[in-house]
């Protein structure tokens, strides 16, 4: 054993050499940790969870090779300092100490390596898991697509086979049924896209490029779903005056029919002073409650006198409901008749039955002139308090409106009835915003042939409700339409088929020069 001083001087500089090299591997084993710090840091929001555990296992295999290496230098000079200063020397305790300490770094690297193989193993299983159940849900949205396609495949053929002899309100009780169908699917997509999102973020990382392109998708199905959601909302509002309607059609031809009877005549005794328009809706069965009561207010006119109480007239008419008799009518159309006679001396009375009625007819044709020429405004205001549905605030800014717009032509009853509409689809739109409105409406019902004002009126509140625009917006694109040739008689083709590219990503202006290229090659539908 060599142990004196020129042997402990070899050994010192020996042991300067080791503990060098022992200092490069620690300034090593820093460095590695802080470039691992650094890629932590870099995929801690873009990464996922396999880039994230494989980061950290070949960190782990770094270090664990490190400290192999100062487990194999120390060993090394473990068993030189035995050679030189003996098996109980203060220095080969201290290098076995060392020894063990990187023994025990060795070993709890090689446990972390397992762990994180682990690790990466079941997130492997995972994400096999994850792929399968996202292709799963992929498949699922391709079938909800599908569907929706062949919903609104069912209801064009439906509403194509309906064709023109149903009533308004089974039109919308078929694109109600279609509505909460698509609404239905709707939701579905909207779930689906949430489950494929999560899925995605598991898989990708939150801020991947799938993630992202989701998310996106997201927000345009949240989107497409509101706007059926308020589509039918809209189509239950206009139901629903549908068959408030209907029963205000019933009620006046019921009215209209005691009248006939109890004079002892019909709708064609009467049409010069009712007007081939409001004749043949009648004889058509396709006249409003309003053309209805416009019908009883002329022929009480005409058969009883020119200064007949209509609304006296039309209780007489709907007492039949509480049991009178048609005698008992008739008893109290004659009170009216000598009433008015009364009242306007230069009108003869005339008896109930069909030879007066007649003679009663030749006599009054200056006043059935007069009536088929112009509204009577005298009612108009009893009008609007029974069928309007707005607060006494308002009802000034509607009799106003339906004067202003009957000025441009329109019918009467027509103007009554579309201007009813425009309130009772806009509530919450101020009197001014309406009135302005309907006189923009009436504009365009009489510019081009073929449009029902009231129809104009319903499906451009569809447009503004599908395109997301104000009702000027959506008046402007429909009356832009028109000027190109689009079809004054598929208007509703506007709203279903422009909500359609809407919820396909389509702006407004977009939607519009679609169509508009549509009509000029005749592709539109």
């Amino acid at each position: 054993m060599a142990n004196g001083p020129e042997s402990r001087i070899t050994f010192k500089v020996f042991n300067q050499e080791f503990n060098k090299a022992m200092g490069e591997m620690k300034n090593e084993s820093s460095k590695l940790r802080q470039e691992f710090t650094l890629q932590q840091e870099q995929l801690k929001l873009s990464g996922t969870e396999t880039e994230k555990l494989n980061a950290k296992l070949g960190y782990l295999q770094q270090q664990q090779q490190l400290a192999a290496q100062k487990v194999a230098a120390t060993e090394q000079q473990l068993s030189k300092a035995k050679e030189m200063y003996g098996e109980n020397s203060t220095e080969v305790e201290k290098l076995s100490r060392q020894l063990g300490n990187a023994q025990i770094a060795e070993q709890k690297f090689s446990n972390q390596i397992k762990e994180t193989e682990s690790a990466l193993q079941r997130l492997e299983q995972q994400n096999s898991s994850t792929a399968q159940a996202i292709n799963k849900l992929g498949t699922e949205e391709t079938e909800l697509v599908n569907k929706s396609a062949k919903l609104r495949a069912e209801y064009d053929l439906q509403r194509a086979s309906l064709g023109n002899n149903v009533t308004e309100s089974e039109k919308l009780g078929a694109k109600l049924q279609y509505l909460s169908q698509a609404q239905q699917n709707a939701v579905q997509q909207t779930k689906n896209c949430e489950q494929q999102l999560a899925a995605a973020k598991s898989q990708y990382g939150e801020n991947s490029a799938e993630v992202n392109k989701l998310e996106t998708k997201l927000l345009q199905l949240n989107t497409a779903e509101q706007q059926l959601k308020n589509q039918i909302e809209t189509t239950n509002r206009s139901l629903k005056e549908q068959e408030d309607e209907a029963k205000r059609v019933a009620s006046s031809t019921k009215q209209l029919e005691t009248l006939f009877e109890a004079t002892g005549t019909s709708v064609d005794h009467f049409a010069n002073a009712l007007g081939g328009h409001l004749t043949s809706a009648i004889k058509q069965g396709i006249a409003s409650s309003s053309q209805l009561d416009e019908a009883i207010k002329r022929i009480g006119r005409e058969a009883l006198g020119a200064e007949t109480d209509i609304e006296k007239l039309q209780r007489a008419l709907r007492s039949v409901d509480d049991g009178n008799s048609i005698q008992q009518v008739q008893n109290e159309l004659r009170s009216l008749q000598q009433e008015a006679g009364r009242t306007e001396k230069k009108f003869e009375g005339l008896k109930v039955g069909l030879e007066n009625v007649i003679g009663g007819m030749a006599a009054g044709g200056g006043i059935a002139a007069a009536i088929e020429k112009a509204m009577d405004m005298s009612k108009l205001q009893t009008k609007i308090d029974i069928s309007f549905n707005v607060p006494e605030s308002s009802k000034k800014s509607v009799e106003e409106a339906v004067r202003g717009i009957s000025a441009y032509g329109l019918d009467a009853e027509e103007a009554l009835e579309g201007v009813r509409r425009q309130w009772a689809l806009n509530k919450d739109v101020s009197d001014e915003a309406n009135a302005s409105f309907v006189k923009s409406a009436a504009v365009i019902s009489q510019s081009y042939a073929g449009i029902d004002f009231t129809e104009l009126i319903q499906e451009v509140n569809e447009v503004g409700s599908e395109l997301g625009l104000t009702q000027e917006g959506a008046l402007g694109l429909t009356n832009a339409l028109l000027n190109m040739g689009f079809p004054p008689e598929q208007l509703d083709i506007i709203a279903e088929y422009g909500g359609q590219l809407t919820r396909a990503g389509y702006n407004a202006e977009e939607v519009q020069a679609i169509m508009a290229a549509g009509v000029e090659t005749g592709t539109w539908n």
